[in-house]
Formats: C-alpha cells, sequence, structure tokens
C-alpha cells in the first residue's frame, strides 16, 4: 500500500499556480496521445492516490469523437457509480440531477474554448497557456453525488495530475498488449498503478491486480423520534386512508454561497391517491434524506392532523427510512410498482420550479 504523504495545504484550498501548472502540462500530454484513438470506454483500470490511498477507477472516454475526456471515480463509491450508470436504464431516461447522482470522480475533459467557465480561462491565461482548435481546452471538475460538477481543491488537482500520468502508462501499454487489463466486472479484479515512495523520494510505480473494496451501502434508517411519535399517537386521528410519498432531485439546484457548488435538493412529496391533491411537501438536503425522509411525514401528519392506515412507496430505500417510524405509529408500509398520484404532482412541481 502507498505510503501517504501528508498534505501541505488545506483539503478545500484552492490549487497553486504551480499545481495548476502541473495539471495542465499533464492534460495536454494527454491530448496529445489521444488514447481515446485505441481504448473504449469499457477499459477500466485503476490509479491509487499516492496522498489519501483512496483508488480511483479510471475509463477514457471518447472513441465515440464525441466527449474527450479522463475520469477517475472515487474508491468503491465511485465505482458503484460507474456501473449503476452503464447497467442501469439508458441516459436519456434520467433527469440531470438523477444522472449527476451517480458521478463521483474526477474528469479532465477537453472542450471548446466557448465552454470554459471565466476562472478556466483565468488560470490559462495566468500560466501563459495557448490552445487551438475543438475539443483541445482542458476542463477540470469535481463530480459529487447531488451537486453540480464544481472547481478542484489542490488535493483533487494533484491527484488528477497523477491519474493522467498515469492513465497514458497503462494506455500506452494497451496499445502494446490489448490483454493488459481484466475484463472488466462489478467486483473482479482491476489492474491498478500503485506508488511506493524510492529512495530518491519519488513516486515509483507498479501493476497489482486488486479486487475493489466492498461497495458501500446507503444511510441507515433514522432512530424514531419516540417523544414525537407519541405526541401523533395521543393527538392526531386515525383514518382508513392511505398516503403515497416518494422523494426525488429538484431540477432547481441551490447555491448556499459564492464558494460553494450548487446542490439539488431532494424534494419529498406527499399525495392522495383517491383524489391525487399534494397533501404535503418538504425540502432536505441529499446527505440527510434518511432522516429527513420520516421527519416530514410526521410533520405531513400534525399538519393534516390525522394518521393514515398506510403509506405506499415505490423505492426501497424510501421503504427503508421510513420503516422504524411507522412501525412505530403503527402505519402499514406498502412497497408498489407504480405512486400515480405522486407522479402527476412529481410532474406539475418540476415543470415548475424548471420555469423559475
Amino acid at each position: 500500500m502507498a505510503s501517504r504523504k501528508k498534505s501541505t495545504t488545506s483539503d478545500t484550498a484552492s490549487p497553486s499556480l504551480d499545481e495548476w501548472r502541473a495539471l495542465y502540462e499533464a492534460a495536454a500530454r494527454f491530448h496529445e496521445v489521444a488514447p481515446w484513438d485505441w481504448m473504449e470506454d469499457a477499459d477500466v483500470f485503476g490509479v491509487q492516490d499516492p496522498e489519501s490511498g483512496e483508488v480511483g477507477y479510471c475509463c477514457i472516454m471518447g472513441a465515440l469523437g464525441e466527449h474527450f475526456a479522463l475520469a477517475a471515480y472515487r474508491g468503491s463509491r465511485g465505482l458503484a457509480g460507474l456501473w449503476e450508470v452503464r447497467l442501469g436504464p439508458p441516459a436519456e431516461m434520467l433527469e440531470p440531477a438523477e444522472m449527476l447522482a451517480l458521478q463521483d470522480c474526477l474528469m479532465a475533459s477537453f472542450e471548446d474554448r466557448q465552454m470554459l467557465h471565466a476562472r478556466d480561462r483565468e488560470i490559462i491565461k495566468s500560466l501563459g497557456l495557448k490552445f487551438r482548435g475543438r475539443n483541445a481546452w482542458p476542463q477540470f471538475r469535481s463530480y459529487r453525488p447531488g451537486y453540480q460538477p464544481w472547481f478542484l481543491t489542490a488535493p483533487e488537482a494533484r491527484f488528477l495530475t497523477v491519474a493522467l500520468q498515469q492513465a497514458l502508462d497503462v494506455a500506452e501499454r494497451l496499445y502494446e498488449d490489448p490483454d493488459l487489463l481484466p475484463e472488466p466486472t462489478p467486483d473482479g479484479k482491476y489492474l491498478v498503478r500503485v506508488p511506493k515512495r524510492g529512495d530518491d523520494g519519488t513516486w515509483q510505480w507498479r501493476d497489482a491486480r486488486r479486487s475493489p473494496a466492498p461497495f458501500p451501502t446507503g444511510p441507515k434508517a433514522a432512530p424514531p423520534d419516540e417523544k414525537r411519535i407519541g405526541r401523533c399517537k395521543d393527538t392526531l386521528l386515525r383514518t382508513q386512508g392511505i398516503l403515497e410519498t416518494d422523494f426525488f432531485y429538484s431540477p432547481a439546484p441551490v447555491q448556499e454561497n459564492a464558494d460553494a457548488p450548487p446542490f439539488f435538493p431532494f424534494l419529498i412529496l406527499a399525495a392522495d391517491p383517491e383524489t391525487g391533491m399534494i397533501l404535503g411537501n418538504e425540502m432536505a438536503h441529499p446527505a440527510e434524506i434518511a432522516s429527513a425522509l420520516p421527519d416530514a411525514l410526521l410533520t405531513i401528519f400534525e399538519n393534516l392532523e390525522m394518521l393514515p392506515a398506510a403509506v405506499a412507496v415505490q423505492r426501497e430505500g424510501a421503504r427503508d427510512y421510513l420503516t422504524p417510524t411507522m412501525a412505530a405509529l403503527g402505519i402499514e408500509l406498502v412497497l408498489v410498482e407504480r405512486l400515480r398520484a405522486v407522479e402527476e404532482a412529481r410532474e406539475a412541481l418540476s415543470e415548475f420550479l424548471s420555469l423559475g
């Protein structure tokens, strides 16, 4: 395993000019070699971060002549997202926020000049660099689930520099040896480039074939709020009705400040399947959905001043998050294939937010 070097800058600090220069030089070399001419998106290999020890699972895009890039997916969580994209529904069937929710990676892409942000152009100018032509201007972004792509931190820039360099090493050897990479499967073995500090202080790299760490599971359900549940049971009217509920990403991102990446909050909806009426809606940060969903349902019950006999959900995640609270309330939790009332309400609400 790589010995870990202590970072000299904050994990959230912006890259220095020297770090930017190293990254742009690595990207320019990568673009010059153009490994997408012989590599496919399906070719996946790992590069271990010398600083953190985490493996970035890399793929090179551009074989179709549309999007030219290197993506390094962070650890087993990033790899799980990559496989979910590949094995799941076609991208065009997903909302943009749903697609971004699967991306946990660093990306170096090559764009037309007009696609670059002003911050990108300022860095290029400050480095005295020039690029010409289509799909030739490097752009570097950090993708995290639930967030819009954002600018790199210093540690991210250093690792992406290493990933570009080691990706070229793998690509050039794959050109000579088409059997270099193992057949890609989600939990199979991957070729991983592993660093070790040499006697001269530089990193020495070797190949290893390793299985990824177990894919992570989602957040666990929050324990029920016993006091609040007790009040609901004592004061709210029990009915024979059914309530539908679901959560989904808002199409409109939220940015808390100019230095923070915009994120897509979850919208939680509850609707009456008989009338189609929206019974309540709440908003939650993506990282807090496991506790926010049962809390939102309690708020909706309190506002309605009644408890339904059953709550219908259509995804296992919603069922898992709600199970402790609904069980404590004595409300049946039903997993169904479709929530028609919630679907209609979602379409109307998403259209309204998109227009806004």
